[in-house]
């Protein structure tokens, strides 16, 4: 009797953690996820809403972070200037054009991904600068992941804070050049 009261207490308790981790996801959400949407729409020029974002969308393609954005695989253009970024993507918008794909951000990953119509990849610089965070752009034309990160430390304005990976064989091929 003793072992079923225990298998039931431990029963309670998962499901109590899954209840609170629900909570706790819900709260980053209201909290960073209008923020995040916020700058998006913004500087995409688009309409969206937390509603338009999945947290259970399925991605074309599963980027890999290592510890230090020097050591992720694909092309790297880590510790950059904004202007040398700029540089870096106007190459690449020069090859690419207009892109439709999947947007997320990586500090709001339980918002999830949200569908975007055809964006100027340069504007993805802006929002990853106002939310000091990494952008995850996945393009429906190009199999393969743009991730562009700044980081800035409080109280200092560095001028090397942002980092660009390209990864997915196809992506890296066509914009390799640019780097």
């Amino acid at each position: 009797m003793r072992k079923i009261d225990e298998e039931r207490l431990h029963k309670l308790r998962e499901k109590r953690k899954l209840i609170a981790d629900a909570r706790i996801n819900q709260k980053k959400i209201n909290e960073y996820g209008v923020s995040v949407v916020s700058e998006i729409t913004s500087a995409l020029n688009i309409k969206l809403s937390i509603d338009d974002f999945d947290p259970n969308i399925v991605l074309p393609f599963k980027f890999k972070w290592e510890r230090s954005i020097d050591d992720c695989d694909g092309v790297v253009a880590a510790y950059v200037s904004k202007n040398k970024l700029v540089d870096i993507l106007s190459c690449c918008y020069e090859i690419t054009g207009e892109l439709s794909g999947l947007i997320g951000v990586n500090g709001c990953l339980n918002l999830g991904f949200s569908a975007v119509p055809k964006v100027n990849i340069l504007k993805l610089v802006t929002i990853a600068e106002n939310l000091n965070d990494s952008v995850l752009f996945y393009p429906n034309e190009i199999k393969g992941v743009l991730l562009i990160d700044h980081y800035e430390i409080r109280g200092t304005r560095e001028s090397k804070d942002f980092s660009l990976v390209i990864q997915g064989n196809e992506l890296e091929e066509k914009l390799m050049g640019c780097f």
